[in-house]
């Protein structure tokens, strides 16, 4: 896992601005205080490795920004279930600086927690996980009846 830039990252009672480049295969985290980043780095793609920093920021509010993909939104049921302010924001709507294309989680994650503590994010409506489940049924079904619909060769 990455390392604390220095104590601050213990801190509390402030707020925690925390952007998560989410990926299958391993997650990359940048947390900022008070506009000071005070931890960044890589970690397993799997949510205890992700409390384990949260754990770090204890009584303090703690708001967290991920991209939405197709990683789905169980990272996102899992932080509001701890009661952690989440925002799943659409790849569409995060700004990008002029001049400057290049992608590396490194930087994706510092972006989201640095847009994350200016405000500066959208976010997308996320269904409840039965909404979403209804949703997948009748996604199936529509498939289903079209399927059948089709003339046969």
């Amino acid at each position: 896992m990455g390392e604390f830039q220095n104590k601050k990252g213990l801190v509390r009672g402030e707020e925690v601005y925390i952007g998560v480049d989410v990926h299958k295969e391993s997650w990359y985290a940048t947390a900022r205080v008070d506009e000071e980043e005070v931890f960044h780095g890589r970690m397993p793609s799997q949510y205890h490795a992700l409390r384990r920093l949260l754990d770090q920021f204890q009584e303090c509010k703690i708001k967290v920004a991920y991209e939405a993909g197709p990683c789905g939104f169980g990272l996102y049921d899992k932080l509001t279930e701890d009661g952690i302010e989440t925002l799943v924001v659409p790849p569409s709507l995060i700004p990008i600086e002029s001049g400057n294309r290049v992608k590396t989680d490194k930087r994706d994650s510092r972006k989201l927690s640095k847009l994350l503590e200016n405000k500066i994010l959208k976010r997308v409506h996320v269904f409840t996980e039965e909404e979403r489940m209804h949703r997948e049924l009748l996604t199936t079904r529509h498939q289903l009846v079209s399927h059948r619909e089709s003339p046969s060769p």
